[in-house]
């Protein structure tokens, strides 16, 4: 990493926080790596420049900043420490996230896979969709405000320089004056390049450029000079992901054009809704549980189908460990169901009465915390049969793997493979095994 230039504040303390080197900037000041000498932990700490230091609209904004990640917790946010100022600097400490941003990772490897792109997309379109349910918006999407940790790959979404609050307590909603363009010009949605308020779908169109730029390698409008971008963003519509990376497919090329919609209504009007689209093409925990979300919870068993592919190829993906597929069903001799369906009625069982036992089977553990009782089984892989949702409703299916809250099925008839969001008190009531064929020559009954 560069050595800092003069005039910079690494060896300094700021507080607590000891600047160890600059491992960053952008337009709202510059992050240095630091160490919390009350807590010795491994910070980073954001300085707002000197020179801005001095402008009250600057300030408000990077106050603004701090207070809008300060109040949020989710995995794929960054959490915030602490705010101070000294001597006319104002700063916060955060977390420390240590990996690559996720332009460097595209850089060094090029696009990525589509599984890869559906966990890293799913994670970002998650902390989006936090950010969003409390009104803030973020108005600065970008590959480089996205760390992918080291070890974990956790997609950490960072840098809420430019975030705004909708809510108009906030004060804060004369920062931004009309015709005043904030935000980095290739990630821009046309109404921010055309100076016009910005709200959670500016975000997802940003998303859609991040998107395209995972899946190509590049982003979808270039130019000679910023405004150029700017007026490609406007006037031009996005180039097809099919001309510049042949072979994915129209499903995927469908939801990446929605999201670089130009005007804001025809684009997705939450996360959660994008996230309902992706889940179709694969599925992972993030994107599974957005979908869900949106759905009353009776209808939260299918979120997503149809699924192309086999279950080896399209398997559900954990963010943050390596993943085992679920292989296909195999065929269940007559003598081997029976057994197999008698104990998962037995299991079955077990569930219904967990579910009328509630919180009275819960026991107390040290320190009076409570402690759950172990998981009832879960029914094996291959069966045929119904899953059964609190409210009574049915749906004929064969499971495929059962995993925590998600399933993988294909429901009957139709032979289309799911993705699952089973909610709470959910049931699966195996079928009735066939008669046994009478043997040759035998008298019928």
């Amino acid at each position: 990493m560069a050595n800092d230039q003069a005039g910079t504040l690494t060896g300094q303390k700021l507080g607590v926080y000891q600047l160890l080197e600059k491992i960053g900037e952008g337009g709202m000041g510059a992050v240095y790596k630091a160490r919390d000498l009350s807590l010795d932990r491994t910070v980073a700490v954001k300085v707002l420049p000197a020179a801005m230091a001095a402008d009250k609209v600057y300030v408000q904004r990077f106050v603004r900043e701090a207070r809008a990640v300060a109040k949020l917790s989710h995995r794929n946010l960054v959490h915030i420490y602490h705010v101070g100022a000294r001597e006319g600097l104002y700063y916060f400490a955060m977390e420390f996230v240590p990996g690559q941003t996720l332009r460097q990772r595209l850089a060094a490897s090029g696009p990525l896979t589509v599984e890869e792109f559906l966990r890293i997309g799913g994670q970002v379109l998650s902390a989006l969709e936090r950010i969003h349910s409390v009104g803030v918006t973020h108005r600065d999407v970008k590959s480089s405000n996205v760390i992918i940790e080291q070890g974990t790959a956790r997609a950490v979404l960072t840098d809420f320089g430019l975030a705004k609050e909708h809510s108009p307590e906030s004060g804060v909603e004369g920062l931004t004056s009309a015709g005043v363009v904030l935000g980095t010009p290739e990630y821009m949605s046309p109404e921010q390049a055309e100076g016009r308020p910005a709200g959670p779908p500016s975000d997802l169109y940003s998303f859609g450029v991040m998107a395209y730029e995972m899946l190509t390698g590049r982003v979808p409008f270039r130019g000679a000079s910023a405004i150029a971008v700017l007026r490609k963003h406007v006037e031009e519509p996005a180039p097809a992901l099919a001309a510049a990376r042949p072979g994915l497919s129209a499903e995927l090329e469908a939801v990446v054009a929605r999201a670089l919609a130009k005007r804001p209504e025809e684009r997705y009007a939450s996360a959660g809704e994008l996230a309902a689209d992706l889940v179709r093409i694969g599925a992972t925990p993030e994107l599974a549980e957005l979908a869900a979300a949106g759905l009353p919870a009776t209808e939260r068993t299918i979120v997503g189908a149809p699924i192309t592919g086999t279950a080896q190829t399209l398997r559900p993906v954990s963010p943050t460990a390596p993943t085992v597929a679920v292989p296909p069903p195999a065929a269940v001799g007559y003598r081997r169901g029976l057994i197999i369906a008698g104990s998962v009625a037995a299991g079955v069982l077990v569930l219904v009465l967990a579910g009328a036992l509630g919180l009275r089977s819960c026991r107390q553990g040290p320190g009076n915390g409570v402690v759950q009782p172990p998981p009832p089984p879960k029914p094996e892989p291959g069966l045929v049969g119904d899953l059964v949702l609190p409210g009574g409703r049915r749906f004929r299916v064969r499971l495929l793997g059962w995993e925590g809250s998600l399933a993988r099925v294909v429901e009957l008839p139709g032979g289309q493979e799911k993705a699952v969001e089973l909610p709470p008190g959910t049931i699966f009531e195996p079928a009735a095994p066939p008669a046994p064929a009478p043997a040759p020559g035998a008298a019928p009954k």
